[in-house]
């Protein structure tokens, strides 16, 4: 969980099981004062 936002919060639950076995990574969109650029 990334500031406090759960991952994959916008899909289903058999999507978000589908998206770990295709090791799909959650969207990340850090804000630019918290965090150095070229995160990821």
């Amino acid at each position: 969980m990334v500031e406090g936002c759960p991952p994959f919060s916008l899909k289903g639950d058999d999507d978000v099981a589908k998206a770990y076995a295709r090791k799909e990574r959650p969207p990340f969109k850090p804000s630019s004062k918290l965090y150095p650029p070229g995160l990821k």
